[in-house]
């Protein structure tokens, strides 16, 4: 048995007043106290021997994976960058403070209020379609070597080893749901504070894994 572990990055250099951003593709760095998580989160994970470390292709999720590898005792795998696991595209909406994006997409944001799992952003994607794309790469990565399920990125998940995923709360919280056959509009039920640590466990290689926890703080 091996466990997998989804991690939400810590904190990102949003600005100084911590506005609430549409953040979404919007590539920033962590911030100062986001730095500070990802080392605390550090020493979690000091003394596991992951035998793979995936992550979103978003700097803020690559610093907190390298911070991660950086305090690894026993091992440290190479960090590998997967498209897929890219937070939601929020297209129109992207890098905009949520007050204005209510202001200038008034009809949009109400329908949003109603299914906010399955409204696709103008330009982008529904927190639904991004957790199916998540999956998709998952059930790639996990049925290595089955000819029906190709994957040409060579960042496959090991045959034996824990596993390590950096990624985001929209597109994790949207993958635990079709995981567990939650509906994607209560994807809130899977709230995953900034560097929180989801725990997945898998009996054998290719088999889908079950939830053990989420979104704890360690």
């Amino acid at each position: 048995m091996r466990k997998i572990y989804l991690v939400r990055h810590a904190r990102p250099d949003t600005g100084p007043d911590g506005r609430l951003v549409c953040l979404g593709r919007t590539d920033v760095p962590l911030s100062g106290e986001g730095i500070m998580q990802a080392r605390q989160l550090a020493a979690f994970f000091k003394d596991k021997k992951p035998a793979a470390v995936y992550t979103s292709t978003l700097l803020r999720c690559k610093q907190t994976a390298e911070i991660l590898v950086e305090g690894l005792r026993h091992t440290q795998p190479a960090v590998r960058p997967v498209e897929d696991f890219c937070e939601v595209d929020s297209g129109l909406w992207d890098g905009m403070e949520f007050e204005r994006i209510r202001e200038e997409y008034p009809e949009e944001y109400e329908a949003r209020s109603k299914a906010p799992g399955r409204f696709v952003i103008p330009g982008g994607e529904s927190l639904e379609m991004a957790g199916e794309r998540f999956m998709s790469a998952f059930m790639r990565m996990n049925h290595r070597g089955n000819p029906d399920i190709p994957f040409d990125d060579p960042a496959l998940f090991p045959p034996e080893g824990d596993i390590l995923i950096v990624a985001h709360s929209g597109v994790l919280q949207a993958f635990l749901c079709l995981l567990t056959g939650k509906d994607i509009d209560s994807f809130w039920d899977y709230y995953l504070p900034y560097a929180s640590v989801t725990v997945l466990t898998q009996d054998k290689p290719g088999e889908m894994p079950s939830l053990e926890s989420f979104g704890v703080i360690p």
